[in-house]
């Protein structure tokens, strides 16, 4: 008797280390992929990276933000090839967090990476350009900001050391256009606006030209 319950023991000894090794081997192959980190943040344009992911078939990036669902992320050079190592999304919300994982098909990670929580604070102005420039005044274009109190027209001969520009013509905080006067000709200049308030607060991105040497007399009406 006690001989037959050994003999049972042992099989059933056998039979749960058989069902147990497929699952530890599994345990031991699948791990979660905790190597997807932010390279670089400007505005509302952010950088992913990650290492190389060895037997990926595919590659997604989600995002949400908080109490949303997951949905796949935008991103500037369309899906992911299973070989790439970076991803740039743009487009995003001023004042809003939002978490972004990297969903994974095949290989060993399979499955969802750490997630990341990243803040978007305002995201400045960044298409600002010239329209008509000449001796002594010139025509600077923009979006209109979202929300500003205020709008300002900066100037620099270097870069460095900032002025308030004259204008034309009164800006508003919705203003897209401004005609800057007052300027030296054959002379470099740098640009920015300073917006006060709003999606876009900040300092704007910077233009530069170099001021023509002909009156502006007919240019300007």
């Amino acid at each position: 008797m006690a001989r037959s319950l050994q003999k049972i023991s042992i099989v059933i000894l056998l039979i749960l280390s058989m069902l147990i090794a497929p699952l530890s081997s599994l345990a031991a192959t699948q791990s979660t992929f905790q190597s997807f980190s932010l390279l670089s943040k400007s505005g509302g344009t952010l950088v992913f990276q990650w290492p190389s992911i060895t037997g990926a078939t595919a590659l997604n990036i989600e995002q949400k933000v908080s109490g949303g669902d997951w949905t796949e992320a935008e991103l500037d050079s369309g899906p992911l090839a299973p070989t790439d190592v970076t991803a740039t999304i743009t487009g995003l919300t001023a004042y809003t967090n939002y978490t972004f994982r990297l969903d994974i098909v095949g290989g060993q990670y399979e499955g969802y990476s750490n997630e990341l929580v990243v803040a978007i604070a305002a995201i400045p102005v960044a298409d600002l350009t010239f329209g008509d420039v000449g001796a002594s005044q010139l025509e600077l274009k923009w979006t209109a900001p979202e929300n500003a109190t205020n709008v300002i027209v900066q100037q620099s001969t270097n870069n460095s050391t900032w002025s308030n520009s004259i204008v034309a013509t009164f800006l508003s905080s919705a203003s897209s256009e401004a005609v800057v006067t007052g300027l030296v000709g054959n002379t470099k200049y740098y640009f920015r606006l300073y917006v006060v308030g709003g999606s876009n607060a900040g300092y704007s991105n910077v233009v530069t030209t170099t001021t023509g040497t002909e009156p502006n007399a007919r240019r300007w009406r």
